[in-house]
């Protein structure tokens, strides 16, 4: 049984096989030995068949995915992970059997509970991230925590009896609340982490039921659902089944059967959750966490009007345009389908744009590492700074929270803020 599964599905599940193999009246009139053999010859033909139904599902090749699996020896608190998630800064929560981590990418760091928390092993259920930034746990105890990456807070105390209501949805609940559902109860967390029960409107309700339709298509089993299934932002569909094994079908409709790397049918899958890269994770209960993500590399012909196919920079802008600066001094917008050739102003500098980048007012600045700063408007690059004004020779572009831009190059660091130019260094 999957981590997490509940005891009364446990139940129908062996109900289930017990009433296939009880419902022959022959079979139960049979002595011992004639009825082992029976089952015996019908495990090995269903052996059979699954093996050649596994056999017609194509397998993902190789390079057309790249599986990572992080297990406790890469710093993972353990191999039983329940449920995960993404949270607005970008990092990744995860919530195993012995603990939660977040998760930069690289390392692991673990949630420790610190005071009288630490006398308790908090089972934990599923992980949500909220658009404030917050990060909240909850626990098959029937347990609510607010997240820190200096430990728990708690919201709803664990409820000391079997078979607890637990929290299945947490959504913003407006003035910097979050509304959450626990079994038939619904409640509302103040910023100051105080819990209330209310009484849901029909705007509310609808809210949640909203909410479990993203939780169902985002990778989350959703009330009596039998194994998560997540649609991507390409429409393709990815799937958990009974085996542990995980297949996904393209607009084409044929499933194809992902290769965890000789785990094919012993992985099994808790949750499913699409990163905002388009990474695939997988939360497993037997080998830890997993990232699926396309292998294959595609070249394109993006070649400037000089014929130059050396590039120094590269940029995607909001748009989903893609801007590509080459040695000779050409800058070309790429969309697929399409090459245009930036046009720019007439300076006495030979233009090798070295740097490109998007400011949050969706302008388009490049800098050129022999002389000038360009700015697109009207579709055409303008000089934007005289002889004397800095920044100059720039080879990077970055742009502050504040608003600043910031130059870096041959001649040191510049910023520009409004019409106020500030330079550093030598």
């Amino acid at each position: 049984m999957p981590d997490g599964a509940s005891p009364r599905r446990m139940r129908e599940t062996n109900g289930s096989g017990g009433t296939a193999v009880a419902a022959s009246t022959t079979l139960d009139k049979q002595p011992l030995s004639s009825m082992l053999g029976a089952m015996e010859r019908w495990i090995r033909w269903f052996c059979a068949f699954f093996t050649l139904l596994v056999a017609a599902i194509p397998a993902v090749a190789s390079q057309q995915v790249v599986t990572r699996i992080w297990q406790s020896q890469d710093g993972l608190p353990g191999n039983v992970v329940r449920s995960l998630v993404q949270s607005s800064d970008g990092y990744l929560w995860v919530a195993t059997a012995e603990g939660i981590a977040r998760f930069d990418g690289f390392e692991f760091q673990l949630v420790t509970p610190a005071g009288d928390l630490r006398r308790f092993r908090l089972s934990f259920f599923r992980v949500f991230a909220t658009s404030n930034g917050d990060v909240w746990a909850a626990t098959y105890q029937g347990g609510l925590f607010r997240v820190r990456i200096d430990g728990l807070e708690p919201v709803l105390p664990n409820i000391s009896r079997p078979q607890p209501p637990l929290v299945t949805q947490l959504i913003d609940g407006g003035t910097r609340s979050v509304v959450f559902r626990r079994g038939d109860e619904y409640g509302r967390v103040s910023p100051d982490g105080e819990a209330t029960t209310i009484e849901p409107d029909d705007l509310l309700l609808g809210k949640f039921n909203e909410d479990l339709e993203r939780q169902r298509q985002a990778g989350r089993v959703v009330g009596d659902d039998g194994h998560p299934v997540l649609t991507d932002r390409r429409d393709r569909t990815w799937i958990s089944d009974a085996s542990g094994g995980l297949h996904v079908t393209g607009l084409d409709g044929e499933p194809v059967r992902v290769d965890f790397g000789g785990r094919l049918f012993t992985f099994g899958v808790n949750e499913l959750h699409e990163d905002r890269e388009g990474n695939i994770w997988v939360a497993s209960p037997v080998n830890g966490l997993a990232r699926l993500r396309p292998a294959r590399v595609e070249t394109i012909d993006v070649s400037s009007s000089s014929g130059d196919r050396t590039f120094l920079s590269v940029m995607q802008d909001s748009g989903g345009a893609w801007w590509f600066a080459s040695r000779r001094g050409g800058l070309v917008r790429w969309t697929p389908g399409e090459t245009q050739s930036a046009e720019f102003a007439a300076t006495r500098f030979h233009r090798s744009i070295a740097a490109v980048c998007e400011d949050r007012e969706q302008r388009i600045w490049a800098a050129s590492r022999d002389g000038s700063v360009f700015l697109r408007a009207d579709g055409r690059f303008e000089p934007q700074f005289t002889r004397t004004q800095v920044p100059s020779k720039v080879r990077s572009i970055v742009q502050t929270l504040d608003g600043t831009l910031w130059f870096g190059g041959s001649q040191g660091l510049s910023t520009v803020s409004g019409e106020t130019v500030r330079r550093f260094g030598p």
